[in-house]
């Protein structure tokens, strides 16, 4: 094995051919960035396994029929033809020739009787695909993504044991092969960004698919009407960006779906304006429409993405999604009201909702502190009216809610510590030790000027003890700001920490008792019957680093139980 850290390697490390003819009983060769000096004419056949980046060959050696190899990994090669090289290659499981850009058609897979795996992703010369890889018996997955040239699949597949499907990237592929006999462990089928016009009915067949991904397939207007009708097990399914018109009638048998992609299904290609697609909430007689009422059947749909969607409210049948998490709404330009939500909501991303008026934020049925939403660039959302804000009016509604942002240029008037006038950080000494016991959380409120920085946080010390939150850390959920500009308010709300001694995590007001650390704040200024809190704005895309630049204004605010404002 030779595999250095390109820091060890400027370009390429060179050996002479030669080398290979003494290793006679290699059994396990990896290297990456080797170059050979002369004619590459020998590899050992006692391999089982060759892991070579880089391969610098056109070909591999023809004396090279290695019995025992089972894995052979040949990544970013100048192979042009390999069917030839491996047909002595009886006990292959696993052939990986990933970006080999000389590679224009597949190998014949019929001389590989028990492989499982084949990767041709990045091949972006093949057009050639081998009619054995319809048919093979035993693979398992076959990953041709980002194959930009491939125009056509065989014309029927039947691989029994296949379980993982990729062609996504296939920009110019049209048309998708016909199912043939039995496919029921097919668990992910990956579409998207391909050429696809339609789907053969006999995709119905299969019965274990968990994801189904259509993405950004300009040219697909409709999908078969029975297409969901067998695939009781499907998870996630995405049509976003196509051209789809109606949303099958099949889709309600989805008795498992959890995450549903329908965004930009009203302008999937923005260089063909006249294409734009209609799209209403509203029943309509005409099969134009898509019929948004029917996703209120899928009760365990958790993520719904609904992006650059054209209406100007959501329909009140979507309150019934009892296990409705994320919902995704950016550039939904139209949208004017956002009032109908299930309790169970806890991450919304409305980033360029420009029309939006008013929203509605229900309480929440899944416990405090661990929802966020987001009305980045919504224009017209003006917090001065808080009938447009209501969830931002007190503390009280603010509870449940760990984040929130929205344009803005001032700090709540409910807020009782804040600064009117650029700050770097804010502090706040508490005196009354009594007063502790009644605190639920502590929010802190910022006004920042957004230039395109990514993933906001607020450093929070309390005695010294730090606090660090970012906007909604979900790995789900996007939190970043690009296409972001102006003031903005940022209102986060912390009701508990992470507890290193009891690896639990524990109240905010445990921690407010704590004793003060050394120096955790201005000398002579804490003491055992004191609190110190001091919070910060920082962010994600210099580690460790204080938004002071961008940073107006600050609040701090004690929300408290049953005491009133803080």
């Amino acid at each position: 094995m030779l595999n250095l850290p390109d820091e060890h390697v400027p370009e390429e490390l060179h050996v002479d051919a030669d080398v290979f003819e003494k290793m006679k009983k290699l059994k396990l060769l990896k290297l990456s960035g080797i170059r050979p000096c002369g004619h590459l004419t020998y590899i050992s056949n006692e391999l089982c396994y060759l892991d070579w980046d880089d391969y610098p060959a056109k070909f591999l050696p023809s004396n090279f029929h290695p019995k025992n190899l089972v894995q052979l990994r040949l990544c970013h090669n100048q192979i042009k033809e390999i069917s030839s090289s491996i047909k002595f290659l009886e006990k292959l499981k696993y052939l990986d020739l990933g970006h080999s850009l000389n590679l224009y058609k597949t190998p014949n897979l019929s001389s590989l009787p028990y492989l499982e795996k084949l990767n041709l992703e990045g091949c972006k010369n093949l057009i050639e695909v081998h009619e054995s890889i319809g048919v093979h018996e035993r693979l398992v997955t076959l990953d041709l993504r980002n194959c930009k040239n491939l125009r056509s699949l065989t014309k029927s597949i039947k691989l029994e044991k296949l379980k993982y499907l990729n062609l996504s990237g296939c920009v110019k592929l049209e048309k998708f092969p016909e199912i043939e006999g039995r496919m029921n462990c097919l668990q992910h089928l990956d579409l998207d960004e391909t050429a696809i016009k339609d789907l053969p009915s006999s995709i119905e067949h299969l019965e274990g698919l968990r994801g189904l991904y259509l993405g950004y397939c300009p040219k697909l207007k409709s999908i078969p009407t029975d297409i969901f009708s067998r695939m009781k097990d499907l998870e996630s399914l995405k049509m976003a960006g196509t051209a789809i018109e109606q949303l099958p009638s099949s889709i309600v048998q989805l008795c498992k779906l959890n995450w549903l992609g329908l965004s930009d299904l009203q302008k999937w290609s923005p260089k063909t304006p006249n294409s734009l697609v209609s799209f209403s909430l509203v029943r309509k007689r005409t099969t134009n429409y898509l019929q948004l009422e029917l996703l209120s059947a899928l009760s365990t749909l958790s993520c719904l993405h609904l992006s650059g969607s054209n209406f100007s409210s959501i329909p009140t049948s979507l309150i019934q999604l009892k296990c409705l998490r994320h919902l995704r709404l950016e550039r939904c330009t139209s949208l004017r009201t956002l009032t109908s939500l299930p309790s169970s909501i806890e991450h919304v991303n409305a980033h360029g909702c420009k029309s939006l008026e008013r929203y509605w934020i229900p309480p929440s049925g899944i416990g405090p502190n661990n929802r966020g939403f987001r009305f980045t660039e919504c224009r017209k959302l003006v917090m001065d009216e808080m009938e447009n804000m209501p969830n931002i009016s007190s503390q009280t509604q603010l509870q449940g809610i760990q984040w929130i942002s929205f344009p803005g240029s001032e700090i709540p008037q409910w807020f009782r510590h804040k600064s009117e006038v650029e700050v770097s950080s804010l502090s706040l000494v508490i005196d009354h030790l009594s007063s502790y016991n009644y605190v639920k959380g502590i929010a802190i409120c910022a006004v920042l000027e957004i230039h395109d920085i990514s993933l906001i946080g607020f450093d929070l010390k309390i005695n010294g003890y730090g606090v660090n939150w970012f906007e909604n850390a979900d790995s789900y959920y996007s939190s970043y700001y690009w296409g972001c500009k102006g003031n903005h308010v940022i209102l986060g709300n912390v009701t508990e920490y992470y507890d290193e001694l009891s690896k639990e995590y524990q109240p905010i007001k445990n921690l407010m008792k704590k004793r003060p650390k050394l120096s955790p704040g201005p000398p002579n200024i804490c003491d055992d019957a004191s609190c110190y809190i001091q919070a910060s704005v920082i962010s994600s895309y210099y580690p460790g680093s204080y938004c002071q630049e961008m940073l107006k204004k600050m609040g701090i605010h004690l929300i408290m139980e049953e005491q009133g404002e803080g």
